[in-house]
């Protein structure tokens, strides 16, 4: 094997009972198991059969684990996101004697239906308000992440390690 990309990931509950108040014991496991377990899981079942050197690990996380956006209800999902960003750099140190490079992606407002059905449920944000926060004025595509993954994966990147790369059109850097 040559590359793992690790790109599962969501927060699975309604966002009004994601709160530390009202997050039950069994969603919050359920958003530990989905956004860093499978991470975990999915490293620990590939490893063994990872071409050394030159193999290639891609995390997915999220500019929320930096950020906590306005209404989003996300701490827990923000929190473990932190977990893989953390995770993919010790990765990397453990990994490098062996040639294999570990690296995180972390997406910011990627149009897709998911996130735009995730987007209707916070009362009073707008598309326009999303956009506000981003120097870019527009949503990510799946295809700016997409160009990522492929980078990280090619030999272009075979210098490049231990790193979370923000795809965000620059979302919060002002």
């Amino acid at each position: 094997i040559d590359i793992l990309v690790n790109n599962a990931g969501g927060t699975i509950i309604p966002i009004d009972v994601s709160s530390p108040a009202t997050i039950s014991e069994v969603d919050a496991h359920r958003v530990v198991d989905i956004n860093f377990m499978s991470t975990i899981n999915c490293c620990r079942a590939v490893a063994p059969y990872l071409r050394r050197p030159g193999a290639s690990i891609i995390n997915i996380g999220t500019v929320n684990a930096e950020w906590e956006a306005p209404g989003a209800k996300q701490a827990l999902y923000s929190a473990v996101k932190a977990a893989v960003i953390r995770y993919t750099r010790s990765l990397a140190v453990e990994l490098r004697p062996e040639g294999i490079r570990a690296n995180c992606i972390s997406p910011g407002y990627i149009e897709t239906p998911r996130v735009a059905a995730q987007a209707a449920l916070r009362p009073g944000l707008s598309r326009n308000e999303l956009l506000s926060d981003i120097p870019l004025r527009r949503p990510g595509r799946s295809e700016d992440v997409s160009s990522v993954v492929a980078f990280l994966a090619s030999a272009s990147s075979g210098y490049v390690t231990g790193n979370n790369i923000r795809v965000s059109g620059g979302l919060k850097l002002t």
